[in-house]
């Protein structure tokens, strides 16, 4: 196995036309090699990328479902252990597609080798470096195109079928290939490196100013010589620097020093921030740059622009690439992997409870202690869900529903009770009755006769109306 290790080395190779091209475009990077460990360097570059592929990997859940005739199920087979829990023997699920989607940020491409055992079954899914994918070809085959990668493993070129390569890829040139951000913005990364070295070497010397040494006469080329040499020995170096210079015989001292503020260094210094932001289409004010003007009205308003301008597509090619490459052509048929992005975008406490209360029409209170991450309530009742009957279509079927109808129709006694009182005789108390009744009574299907023994029942007192719609739902 020790062919793995070097999916994480790179691989040395000879000098090409692209290396030469590449050492004279140092020219138009400041002199800076852009590589993706150079890049990662920038503190905007780095915070950007983390962003996603944490976000992608470690905040938003991805989940395996299967339809079925009562709706979608959750799976949690050895394909959804791979991706979230262990990937391989030493590599977690989440951490293997952190890895995966930062490649496929920073180089364009992210891979993985799908790895299965006799059966065809996958066992485990290994690290591939982006570097060590060379190339690869479309073959025919059979009348069809057949996509194969070239991998280069311990110097050895080896060839790899589409379905044994997890491969996550950036905007493509050519649907296969994506964009290394890298190469595409070698310039921009390269100035913003250079700006660095700037910081780092001015505050090496503590903000002292070079400058020159001015004489009014004419020094010879060897007098020259000797009084630089003894000016870097007793001022230059080291603790040296600081002490106050003794200048005689005219000779005197020159600062050569430009201001930030006239080279526009920190509005240069901020650009550079709103440039990785576009970079990696995500919002500046991820990145902490706030100069831009755009204000959220709340952090979930944040959130939800940052998933849905920056995240998504991310998670739309990864879903596609699990389904494409993870599942048998039979599983393809029911399941489908999905993101539970709900689990990204979370509400203050006050907003998402009274959400929770308004949610009760459609949801268990099982269903939203599992939201809060809370334990369920064992009584089985707890996993009902409390539907209005108001909200069923005539002809409905009551018997799936009468129970939990609890809240509704106490309400509806309470406001029949309060306009009963009002009442002048029996016959605008059967009034008042009839006409709270007959939508509820409608959407059970129930008769003229059947919603006139209703009002009678209840007219006559003490009887639950809750009660007597259950028994007018058994026919009596």
């Amino acid at each position: 196995m020790n062919w793995i290790k070097s999916l994480f080395t790179k691989q040395k190779r000879s000098q090409s036309i692209n290396d030469i091209i590449s050492g004279i475009e140092l020219g138009l990077t400041g002199g800076t090699n852009v590589t993706a460990e150079t890049a990662l360097t920038l503190a905007p570059f780095f915070q950007g990328v983390r962003l996603i592929s944490e976000a992608c990997s470690l905040s938003i859940p991805l989940n395996l479902y299967q339809d079925t005739d009562k709706g979608r199920t959750k799976i949690t087979n050895d394909t959804y252990r791979l991706l979230n829990r262990q990937a391989n023997n030493y590599m977690t699920g989440s951490a293997l597609r952190e890895f995966i989607i930062k490649n496929a940020i920073v180089t364009g491409n992210g891979f993985a080798v799908i790895v299965r055992d006799s059966n065809g079954v996958i066992v485990e899914l290994l690290p591939l470096a982006s570097d060590a994918v060379t190339g690869y070809e479309l073959k025919d085959f059979q009348g069809r195109k057949v996509l194969i990668y070239d991998v280069q493993i311990e110097k050895q070129k080896q060839k790899f079928l589409s379905e044994e390569i997890y491969h996550l890829a950036n905007i493509t040139k050519d649907g296969v290939w994506g964009y290394s951000v890298i190469e595409l913005f070698k310039r921009s990364l390269g100035g913003m490196i250079s700006k660095e070295r700037h910081d780092s070497t001015q505050y090496d010397d503590d903000g002292i100013p070079r400058g020159v040494l001015e004489y009014p006469g004419q020094y010879s080329e060897e007098d020259t010589k000797n009084l630089l040499k003894v000016w870097h020995q007793t001022y230059g170096n080291g603790p040296a620097k600081y002490k106050v210079a003794l200048l005689q015989g005219g000779v005197k001292f020159s600062a050569i020093a430009s201001k930030n503020t006239d080279s526009q260094y920190l509005e240069l210094r901020q650009m550079d921030v709103i440039t990785v932001a576009r970079m990696l289409n995500i919002p500046p004010s991820f990145l902490y740059e706030y100069s831009t003007g755009a204000s959220y009205t709340s952090l979930e308003h944040a959130t939800d622009t940052f998933l849905q301008f920056t995240l998504n597509a991310w998670l739309r090619r990864i879903e596609n690439e699990c389904w494409r490459k993870l599942l048998s052509p039979s599983e393809k048929e029911t399941m489908y992997f999905e993101h539970n992005d709900k689990a990204f975008v979370r509400t203050d406490v006050n907003t998402r409870f009274n959400n929770y209360i308004k949610s009760l029409q459609w949801s268990s209170i099982n269903e939203i202690r599992r939201s809060e991450n809370m334990e369920t309530l064992p009584d089985s009742k707890y996993d009902e869900v409390n539907i209005p009957l108001n909200k069923y279509t005539p002809g409905g079927n009551p018997e799936t529903s009468k129970v939990n109808s609890l809240p509704l129709l106490n309400d509806i006694a309470s406001r029949i009770d309060r306009r009963m009182l009002k009442a002048k005789d029996r016959n605008e108390e059967r009034q008042y009755v009839m006409e709270a009744i007959t939508p509820i009574a409608e959407s059970f299907g129930f008769d003229e006769g059947k919603k006139q023994r209703i009002v009678e029942t209840y007219i006559k007192g003490n009887v639950p109306l809750l009660d007597i719609v259950n028994e007018g739902c058994n026919g009596t």
